[in-house]
């Protein structure tokens, strides 16, 4: 399994926010989704959602059941709006 290479952007009650850090050689947070949830689930535990910014600067949710990463959705920019124009806005800086 190739190593994956991600970066905290945000914690904010039960959302972690990462992005991927595209490094060469390394898999995408895409690719390794199942190592990245596993990861992140024994960091902060099984009742937070994850999302995370691809290398295409594409945010989505890696949805999990508590022990392992499920599926890959959309994120919703009004659920996160605050957060992402924050974002958005430091990205154009």
């Amino acid at each position: 399994m190739r190593q994956v290479s991600f970066s905290l952007v945000k914690v904010e009650g039960n959302f972690v926010y990462i992005s991927d850090d595209g490094l060469p050689g390394f898999a995408s947070v895409t690719n390794q989704a199942e190592h990245v949830v596993e990861t992140l689930i024994s960091q902060w535990g099984p009742d937070k959602r994850f999302f995370y910014r691809d290398t295409m600067f594409v945010w989505d949710e890696l949805c999990h059941d508590g022990t392992k990463f499920t599926d890959f959705k959309p994120v919703d920019n009004r659920e996160h709006e605050d957060f992402l124009g924050q974002v958005i806005l430091k990205d154009a800086g």
